[in-house]
């Protein structure tokens, strides 16, 4: 039986709301809704459900990562990345108020950007992802957090 005092690492979906429309995304897949997880009704994880796992996980290590959306679309990532005591992010960087990634990297939130090329690239894959916004963004979290807590995630 699983011990839950074990687990100390929790990989969270905050959202499956996405601004990007990435070709191989299981929402968009191909272009296509796909029937698992359609495009047509995304849903944020709900603050209160996230609240009562934040009591019993509270200080494992949390990834609030974008497979399925970006988190930085959830209207309360901030409060979200509150609960608990190390908390990652992965975002493509281009969505989010300036001011909710400054209070992220006030936390000490890791931040990682996840981008696919450069500014002449990265909207070949990163379809309708704007790059000044991500360098907005970057800016912003390079500036606030120590080398360690930034991560670029370019392919």
């Amino acid at each position: 039986m699983l011990d839950l005092s074990e687990i100390t690492h929790l990989h969270i979906e905050l959202s499956s709301h996405c601004n990007a429309r990435c070709p191989q995304c299981p929402r968009n897949f191909n272009g296509w809704n796909h029937p698992i997880m359609p495009a047509n009704n995304p849903k944020h994880f709900d603050l209160t459900k996230l609240t009562e796992i934040a009591k019993q996980f509270k200080n494992c290590e949390i990834l609030f990562n974008g497979n399925h959306g970006d988190p930085m679309m959830h209207p309360d990532v901030v409060e979200c990345a509150s609960l608990f005591n190390n908390v990652s992010i992965g975002t493509n960087g281009s969505i989010g108020t300036l001011n909710s990634y400054m209070q992220l990297a006030q936390q000490g939130v890791e931040m990682i950007f996840s981008i696919d090329g450069l500014e002449d690239t990265n909207h070949i894959y990163r379809q309708d992802v704007i790059w000044r916004n991500i360098m907005k963004c970057l800016l912003v979290v390079a500036a606030m957090l120590p080398g360690n807590l930034l991560y670029l995630d370019i392919m």
